[in-house]
């Protein structure tokens, strides 16, 4: 047993997935609610940067539809938008 994401699962090659499952953290305390660890990609600007208009203009792009989409592909990951596709 290992405490990890589901996002292992896309790394795994194809004839190793029927061998693993995934199953929530057994209660420890049942007083505790249980939670869900999830990682986060998050996009910044430097205070220093060189080009922060160039930063900007790459933040309004990353909202847009087909964005989402490729960037969901290219992080093994889920879109950060319900009406976009999974990866």
């Amino acid at each position: 047993m290992i405490l990890i994401g589901s996002f292992l699962g896309q790394a795994v090659p194809a004839d190793m997935k029927d061998k693993m499952g995934f199953f929530p953290f057994p209660t420890i305390k049942p007083d505790v609610p249980a939670g869900e660890d999830a990682p986060v990609d998050s996009m910044h600007i430097p205070a220093k940067a060189k080009n922060k208009a160039g930063g900007r203009k790459f933040w309004n792009i990353l909202p847009l539809p087909r964005v989402q989409e490729q960037m969901a592909v290219g992080l093994a990951s889920l879109p950060c938008k319900r009406e976009r596709q999974a990866a």
